[in-house]
């Protein structure tokens, strides 16, 4: 056993925002209790860079970018500078997601007592983050993942990633029986967003960008994230038109040209699993909820896991990417693909996959 790889530092390593199994209740219990602990809130203000156009919009820099002369930056692959995480709005996203996903599954399988109070911080934390008249984040996406250095902000068509886990909370909150107004308020903002989406000059650049045959994991999280928006608006909708994408623009693919351009990067098995998530989350997509995926979804699932499992490891890719975290994670894939195909019930998978266990 490898002792010296850190554990996950949240449970959602792998982004599965459709929870279909019991999780292990002592865990969410001691996690649940850690979030009702404080009175944290989340906002894309509450940042030490905000974005200048509207402190209201997110806004993020693209984390690959060096300054090697002053004012001149450069793009290194699979580098990331510290210094492009200046601005928070990205981060308190994925906290607030992260949060809201913890709490709903108490909502579910915890006690009344804390189930109740689930409840109640889930609905302040929704309402600071989208609704906040002062700190609620825009629909719009306008400068997200904006190129350091230029000298006023533009977004770029690399926004999907910086606000992927908006799908999270798309998804979750249909299972946390919020109340009829913060309901329908949500719904308008997604609405909006689903638009921008649709609309917008980045979200068609995104919807088609072409690194390869199908575009990259850019295309892919742009999808995961429309389609899995449109099912909180419109789940019949949504199942439909996801599964037209799915068999009309994925099935074609053999694996080695769906995974052509993250092969082609500084970390293939890093961006394998990074192109793995979204499609997983697309597959769910494809059939209405508490429904396998259909067979032709599933058959092309496991030729992509059977190619992803000959990959090897690129140039800069260190421990969290070696054999026993890569491996891991697929057979994580693998465990979801056997729960649709029903050959099991459960996606739990052994705590000694690596040191810490996935939580």
């Amino acid at each position: 056993m490898t002792t010296d790889i850190e554990p996950p530092k949240y449970p959602l390593v792998i982004l599965q925002p459709c929870p279909t199994h019991v999780p292990d209740l002592t865990l969410l219990n001691r996690m649940v209790k850690r979030i009702l602990s404080t009175d944290e809130e989340y906002s894309v203000t509450f940042s030490p860079l905000v974005c200048p156009v509207d402190k209201r919009y997110l806004f993020s820099l693209k984390p690959y970018y060096w300054e090697v002369h002053p004012g001149n930056w450069e793009p290194r692959d699979g580098q990331r500078n510290p210094c492009c995480d200046l601005p928070q709005g990205q981060n308190q996203l994925e906290k607030m997601a992260t949060n809201v996903y913890i709490l709903t599954l108490g909502v579910k399988h915890l006690e009344n007592s804390i189930s109740e109070a689930c409840l109640d911080r889930i609905q302040h934390l929704l309402t600071v983050f989208f609704l906040d008249s002062e700190n609620g984040m825009l629909p719009q996406v306008p400068y997200a993942q904006c190129v350091p250095g230029e000298e006023s902000p533009k977004g770029t068509l690399h926004f999907i990633i910086a606000v992927r886990y908006l799908l999270i909370v798309s998804q979750i909150i249909q299972q946390a029986s919020l109340s009829p107004p913060l309901d329908t308020s949500l719904r308008s903002w997604f609405s909006q967003h689903v638009v921008w989406m649709k609309n917008s000059d980045l979200g068609k650049a995104a919807a088609t960008h072409c690194d390869g045959p199908l575009g990259n994991n850019v295309a892919m999280w742009y999808h995961a994230a429309l389609f899995s928006h449109l099912s909180y608006l419109d789940v019949a909708a949504s199942v439909t038109q996801s599964l037209s994408h799915f068999l009309q623009r994925i099935l074609p693919l053999r694996p080695p040209v769906f995974f052509a351009s993250e092969l082609a990067r500084t970390r293939p098995r890093h961006y394998t699993v990074f192109m793995l998530e979204p499609t997983f989350i697309l597959a769910d997509l494809t059939s209405p909820p508490g429904q396998s995926p259909d067979q032709r979804v599933l058959t092309y699932l496991d030729a992509l896991l059977d190619f992803a499992d000959t990959i090897k490891p690129g140039p800069i890719e260190g421990k969290v990417d070696n054999d026993q975290r890569f491996f891991a994670k697929l057979a994580w894939f693998r465990k979801r693909l056997s729960v649709w195909k029903g050959h099991a019930s459960s996606l739990r998978l052994d705590d000694s996959l690596w040191e810490g266990g996935w939580n």
